[in-house]
């Protein structure tokens, strides 16, 4: 047919001999001859080329599959772990607030502690698997920054103290409040710190705020 000549490379299915069918890569170029129309056909076996292609489509689609099935199973893991864990620093204030001598509060407050940062490490999944699925979502609002600073200084106090670490805090700022997503603020800067003390030993991690007027062009 004259639509096919010229018309470049095409893929089709040939036939062999025994009647198999393989994948081709076909063309057809026409040029006149002294007498007559010459045709000159180009034909290659493709089959290599295809299952290689599928290869790596299946391979492409298993791991999709495995991100989003992985995606999952930390979503379900980290809601169910936030049930237990919130009993647990429940029955945790409790005892805080029963009479105990300084030895014992002291325990206390360091299992609150590190109930807050495994608290902190399960909303960091959550956030992973709301990131993958595109879900993430920021919520301003008006809040301190110096107590929350403060907070995350006392999270980490009695991590860093384990390795002889010392966390200082110095605020310098003439109002306290701004407007930002609080709990996202405090992701980073625990990350920061917890990061800080995991590759420091006996030695001093200072966070500091102070407020810099930046102005528009």
């Amino acid at each position: 047919q004259k639509h096919v000549i010229d018309a470049g490379r095409v893929e089709m299915s040939a036939l062999r001999a025994d009647g198999t069918e393989f994948p081709i890569e076909f063309s057809l170029g026409a040029t006149q001859g002294t007498n007559s129309q010459l045709i000159i056909a180009f034909l290659r076996d493709i089959s290599q080329r295809v299952a290689q292609e599928k290869e790596l489509l299946t391979a492409r689609d298993e791991a999709l599959e495995a991100a989003k099935a992985k995606s999952q199973f930390l979503a379900i893991m980290s809601h169910e772990m936030r049930t237990p864990l919130n009993g647990v620093m429940a029955v945790l204030d409790l005892l805080s607030a029963t009479k105990v001598d300084e030895k014992q509060k002291t325990y206390v407050k360091t299992a609150i502690t590190s109930a807050e940062i495994l608290k902190q490490h399960v909303d960091d999944v959550l956030d992973l698997t709301r990131i993958q699925a595109g879900k993430l979502e920021f919520f301003p609002r008006s809040f301190n920054l110096v107590e929350l600073l403060e907070e995350v200084e006392n999270i980490n106090l009695a991590t860093a103290a384990a390795i002889k670490n010392r966390i200082s805090l110095t605020v310098d700022m003439p109002q306290p409040y701004f407007v930002a997503d609080r709990k996202r603020i405090h992701q980073v800067l625990t990350n920061l710190v917890g990061n800080a003390i995991k590759f420091t030993e006996n030695g001093r991690i200072h966070i500091s705020a102070r407020f810099t007027n930046v102005q528009a062009n």
